[in-house]
């Protein structure tokens, strides 16, 4: 191949290599999504007589409230990342792990300080899609069925940050 053929055929090996790492950027998040809908659904199951994690969207929440222009991107990126551990540690299958499997793996998990810290903001962020006003994106029924009166006033904008004070 002579310089010519390469300049020529240099552009196309860029635009092939972005595409590449997009696409595998994608996987690698639609895994870290599955990831964290497990864990919530873990976290929160349907079968114990209380309010799933499903019930009240907790993953709408967390997927829509981490996107936040004023979200800390620090803390979106430790979620991400720790989901996206999780998912290559176990080849994708924790997702169909039982829950006894779910179980063992989370305790083992959570035995060094970053494991520590991101199931304790996956519990934080799915607690705070449970109770959250429904302005927010969660689903309130779960108000309704725990019988939590709604605060008054109740917001008027889903972020403040978004409110123009004069």
């Amino acid at each position: 191949m002579d310089r010519r053929e390469f300049f020529t055929f240099l552009p196309f090996i860029g635009v092939t290599t972005y595409f590449l790492i997009k696409n595998i950027d994608s996987i690698e998040e639609d895994g870290a999504i599955k990831i964290i809908k497990s864990v919530q659904n873990h976290i929160f199951p349907k079968d114990i007589g209380f309010i799933s994690a499903d019930k009240f969207e907790a993953t709408k929440f967390l997927i829509q409230t981490t996107n936040h222009k004023n979200f800390d991107i620090d803390i979106r990126r430790f979620i991400f990342q720790g989901a996206k551990k999780i998912f290559f540690q176990t080849d994708g299958a924790f997702i169909d792990y039982s829950k006894i499997q779910k179980e063992i793996f989370l305790q083992n998990f959570i035995k060094n300080r970053y494991g520590e810290l991101w199931l304790s903001n996956m519990i934080n962020i799915t607690i705070e899609a449970m109770l959250c006003d429904e302005i927010y994106s969660s689903n309130n029924k779960v108000l309704n069925i725990l019988d939590i009166k709604k605060g008054n006033p109740k917001p008027i904008k889903k972020y403040i940050y978004d409110l123009k004070i004069i």
